[in-house]
């Protein structure tokens, strides 16, 4: 098992027991200490995640965000058909 921290926007932390650090890659990220766009380094675990998870991370963020009452009070869960329409949105981010 490997297990990977890098620092993006915040702090992602992920295991695979398949990939690893190397090979490492370059990724353009925008650095507000310069202003301009810089070159970071990439764990290659990092790439893959970010090459196969799609909108899978999309879709767990509307759901939670619609699933859950304490949101907005006034409403007791979603309408069964409403996971239906969000997976749609979420494959189309």
């Amino acid at each position: 098992m490997y297990v990977c921290r890098w620092n993006d926007n915040t702090a992602v932390t992920i295991a695979f027991n398949y990939y690893t650090h190397f090979p490492v890659g370059t990724v353009r990220r925008f650095s507000r200490a310069v202003k301009k766009h810089v070159d970071v380094a990439e764990p290659n675990i990092i790439r893959q995640y970010n090459k196969y998870m799609g909108g899978v991370d999309v879709m767990d963020k509307i759901n939670r965000r619609r699933m859950l009452p304490e949101t907005h009070p006034r409403r007791c869960g979603a309408p069964p058909f409403a996971p239906v329409s969000h997976c749609a949105k979420a494959k189309d981010c």
